[in-house]
């Protein structure tokens, strides 16, 4: 599945280190790599919905609206209260939109 070709995807060894480390420093290199790690899941998003959403809008209003939800919901995550990030949050951002 891809979005955007000029993006490159990242992947993290270990991405709960990387968000200890980014709740831990706030470090927006840290999270922008959490970011690239995750941004598989906006495209899934976007496309799980593709039937929901309205064909007049452009696919990267959908993506960039996506990855704003993302960057929201890694900067509001805490880790201490036991929850996993989830797609359904992108979803709704998406459906919001």
């Amino acid at each position: 599945m891809s979005g955007f070709s000029g993006i490159k995807e990242v992947k993290l060894d270990n991405p709960e280190k990387v968000m200890s480390e980014f709740k831990a420093t706030g470090s927006v290199e840290l999270r922008n790599k959490l970011v690239m790690h995750y941004l598989n899941l906006v495209n899934l998003a976007i496309y799980s919905m593709r039937s929901v959403l309205l064909s007049n809008i452009p696919f990267e209003d959908f993506f960039n609206q996506g990855v704003i939800a993302l960057i929201d919901c890694l900067e509001r995550y805490d880790p201490t209260r036991g929850a996993v990030l989830i797609l359904s949050v992108i979803l709704l951002s998406v459906v919001q939109f």
